[in-house]
């Protein structure tokens, strides 16, 4: 690989990049798009606002690494601009580019599938603005809150595929799926959060919110099951998805505990590392619910890239 493209690729934290289409095929299949899908024509949609949601992603991290700049010169070297291997102008310059061609997938999304109209290009404007402002505002008290609110806007970024998507829907929560993304949304805010103390030794109290943000967002879940009697057909991911959430739990007390009793960089960077793929994990659970095991395989086989490109290209 050219010494260009690597930096290119550490630039847009390229595995994390895999972990974008989980939300949006989530989305689709706990609103119902997903189990209507039967050929590969009628998949091209949401294929299609798949790859708007990487793209957007991309842009997003581009987007991090240009203003976090004169941070990472102290705290991160061996980033892509403070190293000198890509200037700071043209990373700003890839984030743009990315943003553009995010919302154009999203609003083209509307040509092939009419009944989605123009929702998922105004959906995905909606994430392009809580992108940029979570990059503006990061460093704030209200920087995990934005990072959360982003997950679930991607979340919904699927959902708005499904006729039935609308604000009405979304505040009268007659339907599953902003409950989904509620609890993407407060587990990401939560890892945010936690994730804020990997570059230095954290105080063990300091992990502690963060720890217990993603404890709480996975905790909701089951809520997802009890209001899909009313907006879905239940399946037996039903029963799969209470599974999940003790896995998920598990999980998150194990490498919770383990970072915080020992709250070294690198033992919080590797930590970080793996909850980033519990989204994953939690997306397919949720898709579960909707679309069962078709569903959660669709959105767990997001993983194998993800941890074969966390060997060589760092995640956070």
């Amino acid at each position: 690989m050219s010494p260009r493209a690597r930096a290119y690729f550490e630039l847009v934290r390229v595995p994390n990049l895999f972990t974008a289409p989980p939300d949006v095929i989530a989305g689709a299949a706990i609103s119902g798009v997903f189990s209507g899908i039967e050929s590969l024509e009628a998949a091209l949609p949401l294929g299609i606002t798949c790859a708007a949601s990487m793209s957007l992603y991309a842009g997003g991290v581009a987007l991090n690494d240009v203003v976090d700049a004169p941070h990472d010169a102290h705290e991160r070297p061996e980033r892509p601009i403070p190293s000198g291997r890509i200037a700071r102008g043209a990373a700003a310059h890839v984030a743009v580019e990315h943003f553009a061609a995010g919302l154009l997938l999203a609003a083209c999304v509307g040509f092939l599938a009419p009944d989605a109209g123009v929702r998922p290009g105004c959906v995905a404007v909606i994430l392009t603005t809580s992108i940029v402002s979570y990059n503006v505002l990061k460093h704030t008290v209200f920087g995990p809150a934005l990072m959360g609110l982003c997950r679930g806007i991607n979340f919904l970024l699927g959902a708005s595929l499904h006729p039935a998507f609308s604000i009405e829907a979304l505040v009268l929560h007659d339907v599953a799926w902003p409950s989904a993304a509620a609890c993407l949304a407060v587990y990401v805010a939560g890892l945010t959060a936690f994730a804020r103390h990997e570059t230095g030794r954290a105080r063990r109290l300091a992990l502690l919110p963060g720890w217990l943000g993603m404890l709480a967002g996975i905790s909701l879940m089951p809520i997802v099951v009890e209001v899909s009697h009313s907006s879905i057909e239940i399946t037996s991911g039903g029963l799969g998805l209470i599974v999940s959430v003790v896995l998920l739990m598990t999980a998150v007390v194990a490498v919770g505990v383990t970072a915080i009793t020992r709250p070294g960089a690198d033992v919080l960077k590797t930590a970080v590392g793996w909850l980033i793929a519990l989204i994953v994990f939690i997306d397919a659970a949720l898709a579960s619910v909707g679309a069962g095991v078709a569903g959660w395989l669709a959105t767990a086989g997001f993983l194998l890239p993800y941890v074969a490109l966390k060997r060589r290209f760092a995640p956070t």
